[in-house]
């Protein structure tokens, strides 16, 4: 009982002093708390590439994951960092479920997934005519 309670207080602790003090321990403890709740996701931000869509699916159909978009601008410090913690923790767990490298291959798969899409639906030209 005595060691419940200390655990307890840790956590009250970390939880207080990390969420107050370092945006990097903040998202660390949130993807903490969000796989604890059954949720796992990786946090985006920044100019999407253009293979993004196909990623999102691919993350969600083979891995249960999903993509979450915090913004579409640039961004630093404080924001950066939080979100950077975050994914830290997913990523780990992530790897230790379906290898160390499946990140990539989704991002390989869904570069793959747009050329595909392309070349069956080629963009027109300035004057009109396919590519």
């Amino acid at each position: 009982m005595k060691a419940f309670f200390a655990n307890l207080w840790n956590d009250l602790v970390e939880t207080f002093w990390v969420y107050s003090a370092i945006p990097y321990y903040r998202g660390r403890r949130a993807a903490r708390l969000d796989v604890k709740r059954g949720k796992i996701a990786l946090r985006t931000f920044g100019r999407p590439a253009k293979w993004r869509v196909h990623y999102a699916e691919i993350l969600q159909a083979r891995y249960q994951v999903s993509l979450e978009s915090i913004t579409d601008e640039f961004i630093g410090g404080k924001l950066r960092e939080e979100i950077r913690g975050y994914n830290s923790v997913m990523k780990e767990l992530l790897r230790s479920r379906h290898g160390k490298d499946f990140l990539d291959m989704a991002v390989e798969q869904a570069k793959d997934a747009l050329i595909k899409l392309e070349k069956q639906n080629p963009e027109p030209d300035s004057q009109g005519a396919a590519k």
